[in-house]
């Protein structure tokens, strides 16, 4: 009924709403330990970098607010937006699987993995969509 369609909605909306959460801080954390940490101050310590890390969680937060407000202003619509960010996301996925079980997979195969399945992705998106237009 009625009732049991609100507390699917109401449970798909925590769900998005903790996956956001733990992708932001796995990000800012990745962001101030493997960047921040590596390259700039690497005699930074642990309080310096979770600074850092939760600054930014916030601007990567921010950034992503701001640009959701823009393409509702722009009207583009969530289906859309879910497939470009699903092509996106999955050119790395079979990149990250060999690069995690192959022995013999370098950083250069991984990276032009990645590279070429984002643009096979898109490729594939663009010519679906203009089939889709006729």
């Amino acid at each position: 009924g009625r009732g049991g369609v609100w507390l699917l909605l109401i449970n798909v909306f925590v769900c998005l709403s903790v996956a956001t959460g733990w992708e932001l801080s796995s990000l800012g954390m990745l962001f101030a330990r493997d960047v921040y940490g590596k390259h700039f101050e690497p005699e930074a310590d642990e309080e310096r970098t979770g600074a850092i890390g939760r600054m930014a969680v916030f601007g990567i937060g921010t950034a992503v607010m701001f640009l959701c407000f823009f393409l509702v202003y722009l009207g583009v619509r969530p289906n859309t937006l879910l497939c470009v960010t699903g092509i996106l996301t999955n050119s790395v996925v079979g990149p990250l699987c060999f690069c995690l079980k192959w022995a013999r997979c370098t950083a250069q195969g991984a990276s032009a993995g990645v590279l070429v399945g984002f643009f096979a992705g898109v490729f594939g998106w663009l010519l679906v969509a203009r089939g889709l237009e006729r």
